[in-house]
Formats: structure tokens, sequence, C-alpha cells
């Protein structure tokens, strides 16, 4: 039950969304505007930086390290 939630919130399909709308919702009640703009597009990089190969290759290949095949 746990890792079922961890596996769900560890995904970067949930952050980018979510951090998304947290910054944007901020941004609606904040005074610097253009500050939160720029900051909204932080999610949207992390989002395509997880979805590229190579950082994905690059976080894993410690974990592959340290076991035999």
């Amino acid at each position: 039950m746990l890792s079922d939630i961890a596996g769900v919130l560890s995904s970067p399909l949930v952050h980018a969304p979510f951090f998304y709308i947290l910054i944007r919702a901020i941004g609606k009640f904040s005074k610097q505007k253009k500050l939160t703009k720029y900051l909204s597009f932080i999610p949207i990089i992390w989002f395509f930086l997880c979805s590229m190969t190579y950082p994905s290759v690059v976080l894993i290949k410690p974990l592959e390290d340290q076991y035999q095949v």
C-alpha cells in the first residue's frame, strides 16, 4: 500500500503539474507576478529533463554499479 503511494509520488509526471499549479497559485496572490511567471517554467524544465535518456542514465548508473549481474 505505502509502496504504491511512494511509487506514484516519486514520478516526474506527478511532480511537474503539481509544482506548476502550486507556483501559479502562489503567483496569483503574490505581488511579484513576473517572478512567479518565470518560476513556473522550472517544473516544465524538470519534466523534460527527467524525460530525456541521458539524465536518467546518469541517475541510475550508480545503483546499477552496486550490484553484480
